[in-house]
């Protein structure tokens, strides 16, 4: 493989593993930057230089370390006395973010075919347990061909937004973000880089030997990063600059909705898409750490089942929860990295 495609599939990871439910539909980019205004665009600027500052940084690690297992990078960045507790705490993150993930994924089956929240969830849930059946095998490379064309056709409805208005019923309720969880823009943002760096560090622990050289691990840190840098910046735009944006569950399909149909139709499949990949990975990564344990398959489905109950409360609600908690975790394990690489330095 050429050191082109290299990066590019690496880059379709790193993107891939951040694009998941809550960055798709715009509802992580309304509650952390959106919510705080123009404030919010500074946020974006913060979280933009802080991923591609700490996606360099893990990359780099995992080529270095050569690891197959995030526990055994825990073990070697932390220390092995951490890594019977943060798998504890990181499986149970997991399996908030697939619920999140499924309450998204029903939310969008709600909204397009006016099903009840739990009959569009247990549907969605089902689709991520044929999935996980088949393993995670190939989607990767369904990453490489879906995350760019979700970006494009994402842009596309942002600037479509910015030419056309069109009226619109697809406002549902949002409750008011969690003020002591979030309480300002840079906070906000230091969180958000924090969960989606922590997103990348269990992922790219098992791909350390995918990773060809440090060139090709500081690029796909850098350019990913930037990526994401700018969409977020156009997403948090795009809903401040549109009435009634930053209400609905779904901000994304709200301002897709705007304008024309086939831009709509695109997204809406492509989010689909996006948001099945990204949970049947979560899932997988859950399930394997059950079957590492030796539990059956009763403890697997029963812990599906769970995430699936604690979908309902809501995807609004769980992302304004459940990312936040996540991002003060990983700010904290992602600084005694940091602290811990300082010392061995000197």
């Amino acid at each position: 493989m050429g050191k082109h495609q290299n990066l590019l599939s690496l880059f379709s990871i790193y993107v891939g593993a951040v694009i998941g439910a809550g960055f798709a539909t715009g509802q992580e980019v309304n509650q952390f930057f959106a919510y705080f205004g123009p404030s919010g665009l500074a946020g974006v600027g913060l979280a933009g230089g802080l991923l591609i500052f700490g996606g360099r940084m893990l990359l780099n690690l995992a080529y270095q370390y050569q690891v197959s297992d995030y526990g055994e990078s825990i073990a070697l960045l932390i220390g092995a006395t951490s890594v019977k507790v943060l798998d504890v705490l990181i499986s149970f993150f997991l399996l908030a973010s697939l619920a999140v993930m499924i309450s998204g994924g029903g939310e969008l089956l709600t909204t397009q075919f006016n099903l009840s929240r739990a009959i569009a969830s247990l549907l969605f849930l089902l689709v991520v347990a044929i999935g996980i059946s088949r393993g995670v095998v190939g989607l990767a490379q369904i990453n490489v061909i879906l995350m760019p064309l979700l970006i494009i056709v994402s842009l596309a409805l942002v600037i479509d937004r910015f030419f056309l208005t069109v009226p619109t019923t697809l406002i549902l309720s949002l409750r008011k973000i969690r003020p002591f969880l979030l309480p300002n823009w840079w906070v906000a943002a230091i969180l958000y880089a924090s969960l989606n760096l922590g997103i990348i560090f269990t992922v790219f622990s098992s791909l350390g030997p995918t990773i060809p050289n440090r060139i090709i691990a500081t690029r796909t840190g850098t350019w990913a990063g930037l990526t994401l840098g700018i969409l977020l910046a156009l997403f948090c735009g795009g809903i401040i600059h549109t009435p009634g944006a930053d209400q609905v569950a779904i901000p994304l399909a709200y301002l897709a909705a705007q304008g024309s149909m086939a831009i709509y139709i695109a997204y809406i499949s492509l989010l689909f898409m996006a948001i099945l990949t990204s949970a049947i990975a979560t899932a997988f990564a859950l399930v394997s750490r059950l079957r590492a344990n030796n539990y059956g398959i009763w403890v697997e489905g029963g812990v599906l089942v769970l995430a699936w109950l604690a979908a309902q409360g809501g995807f609004a609600e769980l992302v304004g929860t459940v990312y936040p908690l996540y991002g003060y975790f990983w700010a904290v394990v992602l600084i005694i990295i940091m602290v811990r690489r300082i010392l061995q330095v000197v």
